[in-house]
């Protein structure tokens, strides 16, 4: 059984409940209105009987709730309704048998305008279900029609088959009415259920998008800090984990290209370590690298946090000064070249005085950067010739 079809069941046990309320009223109406002292023991039974229906009825929709969780139970108690529809019809076609002695031709209309009352406002509970609605309405006429015509026929003939073809318009009236009404409920619960589906359907596509979008996000952020991680790497230094040569390059190409006539302007420093070459021979290459870590930690310390240090190769390195004149870019060398000299730090680890050559030179705007380090290595080499632990610029 569908879901749909489960969520109608349960409407109709809603509306039933209400239904069977009315009936009371209803029954009780019609017992105090047609009450005659000759029919009092016809009367008191037909009223026990309703009413014992109409907890027949009560019980069998408890029934019915009780089983809308489990639709192989539910499918088995259906037919039950069908049966307790029967039995409603007939009890309250028999309100025609009941209070018909020494009754009016008033009241005789009463208990008619009751019944076709009863089978007008039945359409709002057994109307759900289309089925047990034709049940309903069939057998109450039809006992209408048969004690008009048979039981107790009354005025002309024609009188008699004018009326039970106005009762066959207004059953055929109630079965379209119950049929659409019964259809329009089943396509709303069916476009509910396939709403509630939908939804469904759509959080659990959501959930599933939060949990991948939080998958691809862990990932995404793992393979930025890798690919972060390959970057410092592609640009340090083994050694002295400052920037290396193809790094250094391009801020320098960088610098060269933002440098104009009115406005910029950087120098650079090129310097490396006399010596060295005796050092790595005499002392060892630990020793050599030794020495190159602690310059390199030594001479970050006094550099600005925007001024970039690298190392060109061997023993040889640059410091690119932004904003910066050459008079002060001159003064920054001579400090390096003081500091490393009388470093302690230099002497308790590695027992030697380090000294180094220093060429500094200001960019010129349109100079090529090739051309740049090449005039600062020159100046390196005269720092050199003139007898090394210098600056020339």
């Amino acid at each position: 059984m569908q879901k749909s079809e489960i969520r109608l069941y349960q409407h109709y046990i809603d509306q039933d409940r209400t239904s069977v309320r009315l009936s009371v009223l209803v029954v009780v109406i019609i017992y105090l209105a047609n009450y005659h002292a000759k029919l009092e023991a016809a009367s008191l039974i037909w009223l026990f009987v309703m009413l014992s229906l109409q907890l027949l009825r009560l019980w069998n929709l408890r029934q019915l709730h009780d089983a809308l969780s489990q639709p192989a139970a539910l499918a088995k108690r259906l037919p039950v309704l069908d049966v307790v529809a029967v039995l409603a019809a007939v009890s309250w076609g028999a309100i025609l048998f009941v209070f018909e002695d020494g009754q009016g031709d008033f009241l005789y209309l009463f208990n008619m305008i009751c019944l076709a009352a009863i089978l007008s406002l039945s359409i709002l509970s057994h109307g759900l279900i289309f089925r047990i609605y034709v049940l309903f309405c069939t057998t109450v006429l039809a006992i209408v029609i048969a004690h008009a015509n048979i039981v107790e026929p009354f005025g002309s003939p024609r009188y008699r088959y004018a009326m039970s073809a106005m009762s066959l318009l207004y059953l055929a009236f109630l079965l379209v009415t119950s049929w659409k009404y019964a259809k329009r409920n089943r396509d709303f619960f069916q476009q509910q259920v396939a709403m509630e589906s939908l939804v469904s359907e759509l959080k659990n596509m959501h959930a599933t998008e939060k949990v991948l979008r939080a998958r691809v996000e862990r990932k995404s952020a793992r393979l930025e800090r890798k690919a972060r991680q390959l970057r410092v790497i592609a640009e340090t230094d083994g050694l002295t984990k400052i920037l290396n040569r193809g790094a250094i390059l391009r801020r320098l190409d960088q610098f060269v290209l933002n440098l104009t006539p009115q406005a910029g302007h950087f120098c650079v420093i090129l310097f490396d370590v006399d010596n060295f070459k005796s050092i790595n021979d005499t002392q060892g290459h630990n020793v050599g690298d030794q020495v190159l870590k602690i310059l390199t930690a030594e001479v970050q310390s006094i550099l600005r946090l925007n001024d970039l240090f690298g190392r060109l190769g061997g023993e040889e390195f640059v410091v690119l000064l932004p904003e910066t004149h050459l008079p002060d870019a001159v003064d920054c060398a001579e400090r390096i070249r003081d500091f490393l000299e009388h470093n302690p730090r230099m002497r308790a680890e590695t027992g030697l005085s380090v000294t180094l050559s220093l060429g500094c030179c200001a960019a010129v705007a349109g100079e090529n950067p090739i051309d740049l380090l090449g005039r600062a290595d020159q100046l390196m080499y005269q720092a050199k010739q003139m007898g090394k632990n210098r600056v020339a610029y």
